[in-house]
């Protein structure tokens, strides 16, 4: 979307350099501002949501590695009584 705003953008530049009426060169550079912007917001939000996939990735790793040594330490204290439930 940013490439397509910049090529509106670049088209509106032309038409306003080429005398074209006020009205058609305004609007159309309007236009690539908006679709400009859009872009850059839907990159914006891709990278935040990128992250927060990672963070989220990362999470869940160290929640099971956690998870696996407690089971271990648990098993560990359950042999040494002599295999009885606490």
């Amino acid at each position: 979307m940013i490439g397509y705003g910049l090529c509106v953008f670049s088209e509106a530049g032309h038409l306003k350099h080429t005398n074209a009426p006020f009205r058609q060169w305004f609007m159309m550079g309007t236009y690539s501002l908006v679709v400009i912007n859009a872009g850059l917001c839907f990159f914006g939000q891709a990278i935040v949501f990128r992250i927060q996939y990672q963070f989220r990735q990362e999470t869940r790793r160290k929640l099971k590695k956690m998870q696996k040594e407690i089971e271990l330490a648990l098993k560990k204290k359950n042999a040494a009584q002599g295999g009885k439930i606490v």
